[in-house]
């Protein structure tokens, strides 16, 4: 699985363990709000489908527990491209997806 990190944080390797299915590519925005708490999202890609996790947690949780709660066809992706209703939050996990998908 290649890895794109594109916020200010990388996910640790004890988080990546917690990926519950086998993935091309996962773009991360990660940011540690102090050793044991974080925030951010995830999307990866996997057999035409697109998989998408909150990664808020706190110290109790990390922020892979659980595994990735939604899955979009990359056509249902693309067209909330045109919807306030999209499925990624920041911007710059959105481009990056975009550009993977090509």
């Amino acid at each position: 699985m290649k890895i794109y990190n594109v916020g200010p944080d990388e996910l640790s390797k004890y988080a990546l363990n917690d990926i519950d299915i086998e993935l091309d590519w996962l773009v991360v925005f990660y940011e540690s709000y102090s050793g044991y708490e974080g925030g951010g999202e995830a999307v990866g890609y996997a057999d035409g489908k697109l998989h998408f996790q909150d990664l808020g947690h706190c110290s109790c949780y990390g922020p892979m527990e659980g595994g990735f709660n939604v899955e979009h066809s990359v056509e249902d992706f693309r067209e909330s491209l045109d919807s306030v209703h999209g499925y990624i939050e920041k911007s710059v996990v959105e481009a990056k997806v975009l550009e993977l998908l090509g």
